[in-house]
């Protein structure tokens, strides 16, 4: 499925648990229980290649949960939340 994508520089993959632990598990490592990948749901992923998109050779460069997606977004007014409502540590 990424092969057929190799030639662009970005590609979002929609799924669902558990076929997209296994998904990104077998992008890291090679077997689809090679890493124990904990995507909540509605969570979002970001993984890099190097290259050709190869079982195993995706590195993991980020992995948000809804709660740090939602503390990210504006509010119903436009601005940015207010730093007090983060509880994840940042900012």
């Amino acid at each position: 499925m990424l092969a057929d994508h190799h030639l662009v520089g970005s590609v979002a993959v929609v799924g669902h648990r558990p076929r997209l632990h296994e998904l990104v598990s077998y992008l890291l490592t090679g077997d689809t229980e090679g890493a124990s990948v904990q995507i909540k749901k509605g969570g979002v992923v970001r993984l890099q290649f190097e290259g050709y998109p190869e079982p195993g050779s995706a590195s993991l460069r980020w992995l948000a949960t809804p709660k740090i997606l939602r503390a990210c977004a504006p509010n119903r007014h436009g601005t940015p939340r207010a730093k007090d409502t983060w509880k994840t540590g940042f900012g």
